[in-house]
């Protein structure tokens, strides 16, 4: 049996995101908001972007150098942005029916709260928006027992430091192509965090968080190359074969024998420019390197749970409920309840069943058939008896659970017994 269903937490991927009707992210009384947009450039490098609008607030991701973002309006100093590329939200699984394809999902209530996700903590009490019933929203996947990871619906807004954000002339969210050759000017530090790194937040480029401490993507190849590198024929030819191997799948890029050939240039080539461009693409790859040993690993990790969970589905499939001996008692007994699972309109017509006692448990979940002409107001919130003609269970992503196709209902009272 699957004993370790979290670890599939860390399988994601990122798509699009459909439409949403949203509400704007609320801020704390007093907050100094002002209404600006433009297209804005990350000043430095492993920048961190935050939940809220403060040093407080947890990181969701950091950014590099270059990284173009849309802000919207500037609070206390923080530049309220869309949701980057690889951000992810979170919303609570009890709330959203997933399709077949697990990819796509529709909201089954009412102000719905739609939180910030981080791949670089396990904090999660900042709020983004709300949804409403038949809002859709697309899946990534699991990201803990209680919670989906969805991609950003439009306003999910991340913020980011405004003295890490200078304004694009040109207004274009397409980021440039850059040579990190380590001479790029810093951001002066923020006054409130410690000279030496040591204490406070570190959203600056220096101190304990600096490029080494995250993963930072490699920035995409162009023909559009800085003169650096067009000035040397070998690290030319590095990068016009790192251009070719970012085409592949992830799992087959050949990073080692890059890291080998650019580890060359910065050790003996008599450029300080061209040492300097070879030293950052080394440092990029080292990370790229780990990322991919590390998603390699969970991939594994996930056929083998996947393979576990499908052989203990099979198994339970052997197991066949005793038939109900004709004229016999009840398939169930349970207080009859509104599913919140099940209330959309293009779910099925089911009820949840709970057990009635100290602790009530879900029996199962009661389907009644469209040709079968029910009242439900005078089952619901009562204690019913099931007679079914059907008695299933429903597998897939979740554990298994009782699907109980009505044949008969009927109200009992305290006497009465299965």
């Amino acid at each position: 049996m699957c004993r370790h269903p979290g670890r599939l937490t860390a399988v994601v991927c990122v798509v699009m995101c459909a439409g949403f009707s949203y509400a704007q992210t609320e801020l704390a009384e007093g907050t100094e908001a002002v209404e600006l947009r433009y297209v804005g450039e990350v000043t430095g490098n492993a920048v961190y972007v935050r939940s809220g609008p403060s040093h407080n607030h947890y990181p969701v991701a950091k950014l590099d150098a270059g990284t173009r973002l849309q802000v919207h309006r500037v609070v206390n100093g923080w530049c309220e942005v869309d949701s980057p590329p690889g951000c992810f939200s979170l919303i609570h699984r009890n709330f959203v029916d997933v399709g077949a394809d697990d990819a796509s999902g529709v909201v089954n209530g009412e102000n719905v709260l739609v939180r910030a996700g981080s791949s670089l903590t396990a904090d999660l009490y900042a709020r983004q928006l709300k949804l409403n019933r038949g809002d859709e929203v697309r899946v990534l996947g699991p990201h803990n027992d209680d919670y989906l990871r969805i991609a950003p619906p439009p306003g999910a807004h991340l913020y980011i430091s405004e003295k890490l954000v200078a304004r694009v002339a040109d207004g274009s969210l397409d980021t440039p192509v850059r040579a990190l050759t380590g001479s790029e000017s810093q951001p002066e530090r923020d006054p409130d965090i410690d000279a030496g790194g040591t204490a406070g937040d570190t959203d600056e480029t220096s101190g304990d968080d600096g490029a080494e401490s995250g993963s930072p993507a490699l920035p995409e190849t162009s023909q559009d190359k800085p003169s650096g590198i067009a000035a040397h024929t070998g690290l030319a030819v590095m990068e016009a074969s790192l251009e070719q191997e970012l085409e592949k799948p992830v799992e087959h890029r050949d990073y080692d024998r890059l890291v080998k050939g650019f580890q060359q240039i910065a050790d003996g080539d008599e450029s300080e420019q061209a040492r300097a461009i070879a030293g950052s693409r080394v440092m990029q790859l080292e990370h790229a390197v780990t990322a991919q040993r590390s998603l390699l690993k969970l991939r594994d990790l996930s056929d083998a749970l996947s393979a576990e969970r499908n052989e203990a589905m099979r198994e339970r499939t052997l197991i066949k409920p005793l038939p109900r001996p004709i004229g016999g008692g009840f398939d169930a007994v349970g207080e009859l309840r509104v599913s919140m699972l099940y209330g959309t309109a293009s779910s099925p017509r089911r009820f949840r069943l709970v057990s009635t006692g100290d602790k009530p448990r879900t029996i199962g979940y009661v389907e009644i058939p469209a040709d079968l002409q029910l009242d439900m107001q005078e089952y619901l919130g009562r204690r019913v008896g099931v007679r079914a003609h059907e008695r299933r269970l429903q597998t897939g992503d979740v554990d298994p659970v009782v699907i109980y196709v009505v044949q008969e209902l009927v109200v009992l009272d305290g006497t009465d017994s299965p």
